[in-house]
């Protein structure tokens, strides 16, 4: 009995059941909460709050073109039970995978009875998986988990296909894939990044000697994996390409976003460059970080201790494989090249991935109705990534926790008032250290120079 080929027709067989409770069972407008913003958004092609969807708005836009306004909500609804099915497929795939190594030794036939029981593990798992209440709820509704919990069932069934695969020629194929989903995924939700530490212990346990301490180690790389994506790449090259976009409006007299598509050209033909050239390969990931650490230092008024700090941690970095050779660590040279290429490949897919949210910044220059943030440029896209507007609280003993608990209650009351509002208008320079004068939806670090034109209105009475 063929395995590839009973394994694909009961996994679309489940698929279709898991589609089709979702589609009998989804909402038939919006719930509420964030659903109303999201579908809105999508309709009309939106900025919704931070730190954004933008892949999952251009993809509800799809799904919603055939609906008239007041059926839009039908159009998301949809998307979100078809992304939710198709989850539940790959989770299907993902579970007869590993059900199939432990029952079935390499190049052993599998018989009927192991098909079987294989097949049932996978049925009884992913339809589990279908009718779980948490699943279930966000499947059926406009949000963002049912596309975000597709892109994590696809990365990590991809990951599981390289394992199948490692030993074959081009099996490194699909972690390039798994980098290009991860970019996309960041404009639907940063859940997928959850997935990196348990690949980097898959790919650890089919090409690594197993120990303990190595086990132990490569979950400490995949963490930091995982941080220095969140970090490096998704906010910090927004941070300087913003940065660099100021310098060549304030000091070379370009036009808007040159800055910004000179950083980003300049990384891209890095990339490419090293892996053509695996000499230089070794170094490009390492100029990518450098970049993100040293141009702060110079661009966003650093000064005295700091600046000497961002410059001698971006000269070690860019120093690394200098001090590999000077404590005479031993690296293959070939084994050293297929890395360099990889790694810069995948990088170079990660960031085509991630560059859904330039639409972002198209979409906000427009002005449309729902613009969280306003961000047509580079410096507020570092605010809506960092989601600056939320604040900050401790994380560890909570906000509530002594001494910021509060000691008691004081009943408020409201007095209809005189108010004055604060409106700005951007005028042709930047000036990033210029800070408006409300914090109300304006990047922390930096804005546009805004001249201010003050309006005295009469608040509404409340009843």
């Amino acid at each position: 009995m063929n395995f590839n080929k009973t394994n694909n027709i009961v996994g679309w067989v489940v698929c279709i059941i898991a589609c089709s409770v979702y589609l009998m069972t989804m909402e038939a407008t919006g719930s509420l909460w964030d659903c109303g913003e999201f579908i809105s958004a999508a309709y009309k092609v939106q900025v919704p709050h931070p730190p954004g969807a933008p892949l999952f708005v251009l993809i509800g836009r799809l799904f919603t073109i055939p609906f008239k306004p007041s059926e839009a909500a039908l159009g998301v609804n949809i998307m979100s039970a078809l992304s939710s099915g198709f989850t539940i497929l790959f989770l299907f795939w993902t579970i007869t995978h590993f059900a199939r190594r432990l029952m079935i030794k390499p190049g052993e036939t599998i018989s009927g009875e192991k098909m079987a029981i294989v097949m049932g593990a996978g049925v009884v798992g992913a339809l589990a998986y279908t009718f779980s209440d948490s699943f279930w709820f966000s499947a059926v509704e406009g949000e963002v988990y049912a596309m975000s919990s597709l892109f994590t069932a696809v990365v990590f069934w991809a990951i599981l296909k390289w394992e199948h695969e490692a030993d074959q020629k081009y099996a490194d194929r699909w972690i390039v894939f798994i980098a290009y989903l991860m970019g996309l995924s960041i404009g639907v939700h940063l859940l997928n990044l959850l997935t990196i530490p348990a690949m980097v212990m898959v790919y650890y346990f089919k090409r690594g000697k197993v120990t303990g301490w190595g086990t132990f180690w490569a979950f400490v790389i995949g963490c930091v994996i995982t941080g220095a994506v969140q970090k490096f790449v998704i906010q910090d090259t927004i941070k300087v390409s913003g940065l660099m976009d100021v310098f060549f409006v304030n000091t070379l007299g370009l036009p808007f976003f040159s800055g910004f598509t000179f950083y980003f050209v300049a990384i891209a033909a890095i990339m490419i460059y090293g892996y053509k050239n695996p000499k230089f390969g070794l170094y490009a990931p390492l100029i990518l970080v450098a970049s993100v650490v040293l141009i702060p230092a110079f661009a966003a008024g650093d000064k005295g201790i700091i600046r000497i700090f961002r410059v001698l941690i971006a000269g070690i970095v860019i120093m690394i494989p200098y001090l590999l050779r000077v404590f005479d660590v031993k690296i293959n040279a070939e084994g050293l090249k297929h890395a360099v290429r990889l790694t810069t490949s995948s990088i170079i897919f990660l960031l085509l991935g991630y560059s859904t949210y330039v639409t972002t910044m198209i979409r906000s220059t427009a002005n449309p109705s729902v613009d969280m943030y306003n961000v047509d440029n580079p410096i507020s896209l570092v605010g809506y990534l960092g989601r600056e507007q939320y604040g900050d609280f401790p994380l560890v003993y909570g906000r509530y926790s002594p001494p910021h608990r509060p000691t008691g209650w004081k009943k408020a009351t409201f007095t209809p008032a005189a108010t004055t509002v604060n409106m700005k208008l951007p005028v042709r320079k930047w000036s990033p250290y210029t800070l408006p004068a409300t914090k109300c939806c304006s990047p922390a670090f930096g804005t546009p120079a805004m001249t201010r034109v003050t309006r005295t209105t009469t608040a509404p009475s409340r009843a």
